[in-house]
């Protein structure tokens, strides 16, 4: 393989430590990966209010294509693929497994699709869910004290929904 002089740094490295131009994939920058990297973070440091933006303005004009990375930014974290999710959200009708609602919470992109429930301990996913009974689940401890914190408030909320009417 080639060497090649970084421009920025005068270090002779291999090719593999330099991007290719994202145009062609034919030619090579000049400067290398990390002193790219470098530059841009000091950059993006000093123009910080420019690029966050840029930024902004750059995912409002492509709603669509940051909704699928986000989408599957999401599945990846839990060892799924975008189409096993897909086929979660097909068999669960899109539809909340505890509550049987659809979602409501809105991000930059519109409706946020299901959360991904998941065991804290074991990383297994459980079913897709409403974010209010995600977070629900999460505030009861669920994972940490099996279904006891969940039967006691269920029990709480019984008592005092008899004895109120």
């Amino acid at each position: 393989m080639k060497d090649r002089t970084c421009t920025s740094c005068n270090i002779n490295k291999p090719l593999s430590e330099f991007s290719k131009h994202s145009k062609t994939s034919k030619y090579y920058r000049s400067w290398c990966k990390d002193c790219a990297n470098n530059h841009s973070k000091k950059y993006n440091k000093k123009n910080y209010s420019k690029v966050s933006k840029r930024l902004k303005e750059h995912r409002q004009n492509n709603k669509e294509q940051y909704k699928i990375i986000d989408q599957n930014n999401k599945v990846k974290k839990y060892g799924l693929t975008l189409n096993n999710f897909k086929e979660m959200e097909k068999d669960q009708k899109n539809l909340c497994e505890i509550c049987g609602k659809s979602e409501i919470r809105k991000n930059q992109y519109g409706v946020t699709s299901l959360s991904i429930d998941h065991n804290h301990n074991t990383d297994k996913v459980r079913g897709l869910l409403c974010t209010r009974c995600n977070q629900a689940l999460g505030f009861l401890h669920v994972d940490n004290f099996g279904v006891l914190n969940l039967e006691s408030a269920t029990r709480y909320i019984k008592k005092y929904a008899t004895n109120n009417r």
